[in-house]
């Protein structure tokens, strides 16, 4: 009778331990899952943003500017401008 007793005992310990961590597995999914979706809420928000900031600098209107106004030119070798005398 004692021998059923603690079998019953260790059972229910078992069952009730392991009801218990999925429990926590299953509400830690649902946060990731609540992540993920505002992760992917944030990529879109900063690629909008990041195209307003490339229309807003628009490189061809400060090349046009810089030639007019600076007096300066793109050089042909590397990438950046030069006072032009």
């Amino acid at each position: 009778m004692k021998i059923y007793f603690a079998l019953i005992v260790i059972t229910g310990a078992i069952w009730t331990t392991h009801n218990n961590c999925l429990m926590d597995i299953s509400r830690l999914e649902q946060e990731v899952i609540v992540e993920k979706k505002n992760l992917e809420g944030l990529k879109k928000s900063l690629n909008d943003k990041q195209l307003e900031y490339d229309k807003i600098a628009d490189l061809k209107s400060l090349e046009l500017e810089m030639r007019q106004k600076r007096n300066m030119e793109v050089s042909s070798e590397i990438n950046y401008f030069k006072i032009n005398k």
